[in-house]
């Protein structure tokens, strides 16, 4: 295979997009930082239907 990846293409895992870089990456989250991660989604979910009740637009 040519040094560039198959046909001289060189694909890469970063985008782009409103000037902010956003990288792909695959390595394995560990187990602590996954449960941390997902206790602090689910508390900013639970926040933001708590804050918005009061908020209805009908």
């Amino acid at each position: 295979m040519p040094p560039g990846g198959r046909d001289g293409v060189c694909w890469k895992t970063t985008t782009r997009l409103g000037g902010r870089l956003f990288v792909l990456d695959e390595r394995e989250v560990p187990e602590r930082i996954e449960r941390l991660a997902g206790d602090a989604a689910a508390a900013a979910m639970d926040r933001f239907r708590y804050e918005s009740r009061g908020l209805r637009l009908t």
